[in-house]
């Protein structure tokens, strides 16, 4: 099985991938409290290509969480809200891709707001929101800051509230409902992100993590998982993949 021809997966390969976690203690990440391993998609750009991952991972007895951006160009567009239940009612969970503090800075909108009006639009139209997924912006790696420092609970432990959070209101994720953000929930994470494969270890995420070695095969990076001890939260992103 070959990963990664032109840094891309293909449909038949996603299969393959998915097939090889039908052994694991698996399930969305809503459930992190019940399963070692979580399955988590932050859908950044492609929902169709989203939609084809539930598909496969139904088809396979397997549950995951996707996470939707409420700043993507796809958000708003007719067939979304119907998109996110279709994948909804395959049994897995949709989140949302946590993008307030990026917002808030360009719209200067509060966060509570931003938060509350998005919550608002998905449950309204039957999406269940248990929790979020900070999204990692361009804007967060040029001025410094998380998407999660919105919650007066998720202070990263590296270093003070960056100086960005500090000029919005931070708000208590539970007066909206939300039971948990992503980054908070697992001790490992495995990633898609780029071009390889890898493993990453961290309490919470550090700008120092311990990056073990990337792989081409992500079996093999879920294998070498398996030595570690601890929740373990396997992510991929739609955008990476081509399904024709």
């Amino acid at each position: 099985m070959g990963f990664y021809p032109d840094k891309a997966l293909y449909k038949c390969e996603y299969a393959d991938f998915v097939s090889g976690l039908a052994s694991l203690d698996i399930g969305p990440v809503c459930e992190h409290d019940k399963h070692r391993y979580q399955l988590r998609h932050d859908v950044d750009h492609d929902l169709d290509h989203a939609l084809s991952m539930a598909i496969i991972e139904h088809d396979n007895g397997i549950r995951g969480s996707y996470y939707v951006l409420h700043t993507a160009p796809y958000y708003n567009k007719p067939g979304s809200i119907d998109t996110f239940k279709q994948i909804q009612s395959l049994g897995h969970e949709i989140g949302l891709h946590n993008n307030t503090l990026t917002q808030s800075i360009k719209t200067r909108k509060r966060p509570g707001l931003i938060l509350n009006d998005e919550l608002k639009h998905l449950r309204g139209n039957g999406i269940r929101i248990y929790g979020t997924a900070s999204h990692g912006d361009r804007d967060c790696r040029l001025k410094g800051y998380i998407n999660y420092e919105i919650f007066d609970i998720c202070k990263p432990k590296y270093r003070d509230w960056s100086e960005q959070s500090n000029k919005v209101r931070k708000v208590n994720m539970h007066k909206y409902k939300l039971n948990y953000e992503t980054y908070f929930v697992f001790n490992h994470y495995i990633g898609d992100t780029g071009s390889r494969w890898r493993i990453t270890e961290f309490d919470e995420w550090h700008p120092d993590f311990l990056s073990l070695p990337k792989h081409d095969n992500p079996l093999k990076a879920i294998d070498d998982a398996k030595k570690l001890d601890n929740k373990i939260q396997i992510s991929t992103h739609p955008c990476w993949w081509r399904f024709k």
